[in-house]
């Protein structure tokens, strides 16, 4: 049965996305802008400050059970030193509306008395969040990992995790590593949430942390283990903060950092559920060699320590580990990956069981270029060829979704810097989102620009963190950067704001949100 769009301002704007992304007649298997969600533009947030010079920078978002999404980055603090950096969440329902906080206390405003917005004060008037590094939701509890530094000289550098409520309150904020030194040897990672044991509603739940230390003149991995306050909110350290120099083939003298973590199915004893597999991704480089690596943690009730190590699964030489997603027996790993000219994607599945290969059942590499030096080094070639990084991966359906940003110069120009999603089958590699001919036809990577209403490019973009979103979409976020030679408003030269996208797959499935 033919469907159509009832509504013309839908069918206006999903026709003028399609002809923005250069997919006038647009294919099954290509993602293009959802429509339904600010009309299919990137929405962008400033937390209602309107065209001031200050940064608002998007880092991490998780989707809540209802389909609100928050996202958290760095903000100015509204207190303190000129110039120093806080955490502010944004919330937004499925259709990118505004979702006022209930209950945040002084750290809300904006809208009136509808408080759109959370920013949490400083502890200290010298005070930086340096960079959001994680956000994670269990039941009506947010925690967000951040780095962060302070003191006169800016000499004390922690790995902290907030607090809050998904109604906007902030319990406080925990240090769970920290260096005062004159440079920073203290890097937060990535968190996990979960019940320890998920039949009993009374069961406690556990927070796990991963990092880096460089106690010397090499960086190893860390782990925190806390369990947390259902009601005050409150994290209750199981561990002291912990280097484990043997995880990942790292003995003392090899560099292994962590990037993300992953949680799997819960494993039973004595037929009871407790605790799920957990499996960390990073980077090992022992000079000249750079690997990618994914390794399982067996975490047990009662075990304080982490001490106990699966299976060391290693990935494509010269990849970077960044990020981590599982489902039931496989988990994908995306990398950072070493190419001929400029650097790609490379996507990994594993099997999950202890007694696989350690070695991937396939591996998919795109994006970057494989052009010959002297091709990839000599103008106007040179500019032609971007580099892609990736920074988050989701999974929904079948289907993997890689977000990241590419980034490419320009003769006598900066350089040009939009976020990508590329979407593959999650069980055989096959990638499905191809690119368009307006575009790159030779990678199948879809940059995704940030543009008006009349499709005018105006802002850089950079995708830092995306969510499956429900019914085949995925949203992203990141940031949206003015140019540097913004003459319009020079003020705002260079300024970046938190932006959000939907994306949904053409085709038949333009109508999974119900449009006909």
């Amino acid at each position: 049965m033919t469907r159509t769009l009832k509504h013309s301002w839908l069918r206006a704007a999903f026709a003028a996305c399609l002809a923005l992304f250069g997919a006038k007649h647009a294919t099954a298997g290509e993602y293009v802008p959802d429509p339904s969600r600010n009309n299919g533009l990137h929405l962008l947030e400033n937390f209602g400050l309107g065209l001031v010079a200050e940064n608002y920078i998007g880092r991490k978002m998780v989707r809540l059970d209802n389909g609100d999404v928050i996202v958290a980055g760095e903000v100015p603090a509204r207190s303190g030193t000129v110039g120093t950096t806080t955490i502010g969440l944004v919330r937004y329902n499925d259709e990118g509306q505004y979702v006022a906080w209930s209950n945040p206390g002084s750290n809300g405003y904006g809208g009136g008395a509808n408080n759109r917005y959370v920013i949490i004060p400083n502890p200290l008037t010298d005070y930086y969040v340096v960079e959001v590094r994680d956000m994670v939701v269990h039941g009506n509890q947010i925690f967000v990992l951040a780095n962060t530094n302070s003191g006169p000289i800016l000499n004390r550098f922690d790995a902290v995790i907030y607090v809050f409520g998904t109604d906007g309150s902030f319990s406080n904020g925990f240090i769970v590593d920290s260096a005062p030194a004159s440079a920073r040897t203290v890097w937060g990672s990535a968190l996990a949430a979960y019940t320890v044991n998920p039949d009993t509603p009374s069961s406690s739940v556990e927070l796990l942390y991963i990092g880096s230390r460089k106690p010397g003149a090499v960086e190893h991995i860390a782990f925190k283990r806390y369990s947390v306050g259902t009601t005050t909110g409150i994290l209750h350290s199981w561990s002291e903060n912990t280097i484990k120099p043997s995880i990942g083939a790292c003995p003392l003298s090899i560099h292994c950092t962590a990037s993300d973590i992953a949680l799997g199915s819960y494993r039973v004893e004595n037929g009871i559920p407790v605790i799920p597999e957990v499996f960390i991704t990073g980077t090992r480089i022992d000079n000249p060699d750079v690997m990618s690596y994914v390794v399982q943690l067996n975490i047990r009730p009662g075990n304080l320590s982490v001490e106990e190590i699966g299976t060391f699964r290693v990935g494509p030489f010269n990849t970077r580990g960044r990020a981590l997603v599982v489902d039931q027996d496989d988990l994908f790993m995306v990398a950072e990956a070493d190419r001929a000219c400029k650097n790609g994607v490379a996507v990994s599945r594993f099997s999950t069981f202890v007694a696989a290969p350690t070695y991937p059942t396939w591996t998919r590499h795109f994006g970057g270029s494989d052009e010959e030096a002297g091709f990839c080094n000599t103008p106007p070639f040179s500019h032609l060829q971007p580099t892609d990084i990736p920074f988050a991966v989701a999974l929904q359906d079948g289907k993997l979704a890689v977000a990241g940003h590419g980034y490419r110069t320009q003769a006598g120009a900066e350089s040009i810097t939009d976020g990508f999603v590329t979407v593959l089958n999650a069980a055989t590699g096959a990638l499905i989102s191809p690119a368009t001919s307006a575009q790159r036809p030779d990678v199948p990577l879809v940059y995704y620009p940030e543009r008006n209403s009349v499709g005018d490019r105006t802002r850089h973009t950079g995708f830092k963190d995306i969510v499956a979103s429900g019914n085949g979409t995925f949203t992203v976020t990141g940031d949206a950067r003015y140019p540097e030679n913004y003459a319009a408003m020079p003020w705002l030269a260079g300024k970046r704001r938190y932006t959000t996208l939907r994306i949904m797959e053409a085709g038949p499935e333009i109508f999974a949100n119900g449009f006909e």
